[in-house]
């Protein structure tokens, strides 16, 4: 199953703490994707403001969402975008708004997480 991850949630369960903690927390979710030939999307807070972008790392593709939104928002967005198909994947957040809206629409839910390989 490809997976929805909240990217600030899983920064400091990986215990990564650098300056450029995103882009280190990428390239283990790009390497585990591609060891694991599972597709992921990685969604972060904080992009540039008035609009969000993305950047595709091999099966990984990286969500920035705009400065005044969140990436709470835009995983439940994406959840609503995927439909039914959403039930295929698994999300990977502690927010409580996250995992109402994985409830809503019957995806897994992983909590826990204890390294990469999950």
């Amino acid at each position: 199953m490809p997976y929805l991850i909240d990217g600030h949630n899983l920064i400091p369960k990986l215990g990564l703490s650098s300056i450029d903690d995103e882009m280190e927390l990428v390239e283990i979710l790009q390497e585990n994707s591609r060891l694991s030939r599972k597709k992921m999307e990685v969604f972060f807070d904080g992009g540039q403001p008035g609009r969000s972008f993305k950047r595709k790392f091999g099966m990984l593709i990286a969500y920035f969402a705009r400065t005044g939104s969140t990436a709470d928002a835009a995983i439940t967005n994406r959840l609503k975008q995927l439909g039914n198909a959403a039930r295929n994947w698994f999300v990977v957040s502690s927010d409580q708004a996250v995992q109402q809206a994985v409830k809503s629409v019957r995806a897994g839910f992983l909590m826990r997480i204890n390294s990469p390989g999950w």
